[in-house]
Formats: C-alpha cells, structure tokens, sequence
C-alpha cells in the first residue's frame, strides 16, 4: 500500500472511531443543554411548513420572536423534511463532529504534516469534551461554528502561501465568506471573527 492510500486508509479508520465513538456513548434518555427549545423550534417550523427560528411555546409574552440565528436551524429543518425530526436530531451533531475532525485534520497536515495531523484527529475523534458535544441529541452552537472557524483558518492559510497569486486571493476572499457567514448560524460569531483577525496579525507580526 503507498503512502497516499495508507493515509486515506488511516484517516477512514479515524473517521469511523469517531462515530463509533458518539453512537456507543449515545443514551436515549440524554438529551443535552437546550435540545427540547431546538428541537421545538424545528418541529414548529415543520408544522406551519415555513422556516424560522421563533419559538410561540416559550412562556413569554407572544413566544420567542427571535432566539438563534435562521441559519442555527437550517441542517435540521432540511433533513426533518426529508427524513424526520427525530433522524435530523440524531444525525446532525455527529455530522458536524465528523465534519470538524476532518477539516482539523486538513489544517494541522498543512501546518505540521501527516503524522501530526493523525495524531490529532485520533485524540479529538476520542476527546470527552467534543464526544459531549456531538453525540446525537445534543445542539450546541460551538459544535456548529467549529468548521467555520477551522475552514477559514484554512482558507486564511492557503492565501498567505499563494500570497501575491489570483489563487491566493481567492483563498482570502473564501476566508472572509467562511467568517463572515458564521453570523447567520450562531449568536457566538464574534468569538470566529476574533480568532480570524487574531491569527492574521500574528501572521503580520511574525512574518
């Protein structure tokens, strides 16, 4: 087997121990922080067949008219149309585990190469703190951001490397879209803008 194939081979290993991770600590009586506002927030949007992120449950005066950002509800709303809510809440945090785990495989390889990179992802794949955010029934907006942050960290890199080039502005203006549209999914998007402005000025400074 070469190189190429050992690592593909190696990173579906790590792949599928995350899963088997999350679906083994899975517990049908665990529901995590919030999960039945969400889950609310969804159900009622499948119900008037219309998208939104307001909550008329919440015992307030004329419900929650806004909670989460629209985009905070998108995956499930999606999949709840066309496999269930219960399977869209099932699903969706393990995907984003999954979707996160490899896209810091990605930036750590560019960063530090395989073998680093493999190590990495094998640790988040079995790290208690990410398990508990990403097993099914759970919604945590940090489990969403996280492949916006890592995904324009990446851009962000690959366009200091192909500084100069049409690529390498691509590369940035993908960054800036990555970022920027993290406002739409979650309340917490300061916290993505603060780490992309962040590592740019130490790319400033150290360079």
């Amino acid at each position: 087997m070469d190189s190429h194939r050992k690592e593909k081979f190696i990173l579906i290993i790590i792949l599928l121990l995350a899963v088997g991770a999350r679906l083994y600590l899975y517990d049908a009586n665990y529901y995590g922080e919030d999960f039945f506002y969400h889950y609310s927030v969804v159900e009622q949007s499948l119900e008037r067949n219309k998208f939104s992120s307001q909550n008329d449950l919440v015992v307030c005066y004329e419900g929650a008219k806004e909670g989460h950002p629209i985009g905070y509800y998108m995956l499930p709303y999606a999949l709840g149309k066309i496999i269930g809510i219960e399977e869209a809440f099932f699903i969706v945090p393990i995907f984003f585990g999954i979707l996160t785990i490899l896209l810091v495989y990605m930036l750590i390889k560019l960063l530090f190469g395989v073998r680093v990179a493999q190590l990495t992802a094998f640790f988040l794949a079995v790290s208690i703190a990410h398990l508990v955010k990403s097993i099914p029934h759970t919604y945590r907006g940090d489990n969403i951001i996280y492949p916006f942050i890592i995904g324009s960290l990446i851009c962000l890199y690959k366009s200091f490397k192909e500084k100069g080039t049409k690529k390498g502005l691509r590369y940035a203006v993908f960054a800036g879209l990555i970022s920027g549209s993290s406002m739409f999914v979650w309340n917490g998007y300061p916290l993505l803008i603060v780490i992309y402005v962040m590592t740019f000025l130490c790319y400033l400074t150290y360079t």
